[in-house]
């Protein structure tokens, strides 16, 4: 009876979503950007995962082919009493989250990275098997969460200088 108590919590603070569309923004030399939304579910970039570790790609590819991935250490999605009342202060005061993680993106020998985050979701690199130049490039992150009542909507993604908005939509 246990094993399935803690399996039921589990699978509740992980939160599993299937694709989705979002809206994004980047954070370059200082400044935040407007918010841009993935175009759509046929032709644009759709996000995939859990609440604590998603990818970007693009729809027309295959999910093993992401432009970004995303994950985050210790991020827990809580209804007892103590996290409810945490929420709640954390709302008020309108203080962000914040976690560890990590953030993994392609680069090529060619490929300039400062030049690619410009452009960045569009003409970034999404490795296909065959590509034998593409390297993965895995950074520590910073991530802060918008204060939420039942699940993460807004993230804050900062990584090698840069930063990266993503709205849940």
């Amino acid at each position: 009876m246990k094993k399935i108590i803690l399996l039921i919590l589990i699978f509740i603070s992980i939160n599993a979503y299937g694709q989705r569309a979002f809206s994004y923004c980047k954070y370059i030399k200082g400044y935040w950007g407007e918010w841009q939304n993935s175009v759509s579910y046929s032709s644009g970039e759709v996000l995939q995962g859990t609440y604590d570790e998603f990818i970007i790609y693009y729809n027309t590819y295959h999910p093993s082919e992401y432009i970004l991935k995303v994950k985050i250490n210790g991020l827990v999605i809580e209804s007892s009493k103590k996290e409810k009342a945490r929420m709640k202060a954390a709302i008020k005061a309108n203080t962000w989250y914040q976690y560890s993680g990590t953030v993994e993106y392609f680069t090529t020998s060619n490929t300039d990275f400062k030049q690619q985050f410009a452009l960045w979701p569009n003409g970034v690199i999404a490795p296909k098997a065959t590509d034998t130049d593409a390297r993965s490039n895995i950074r520590p992150a910073t991530i802060t969460i918008q204060p939420f009542k039942k699940n993460p909507q807004v993230y804050n993604i900062w990584f090698d200088g840069y930063g990266i908005g993503i709205q849940l939509r």
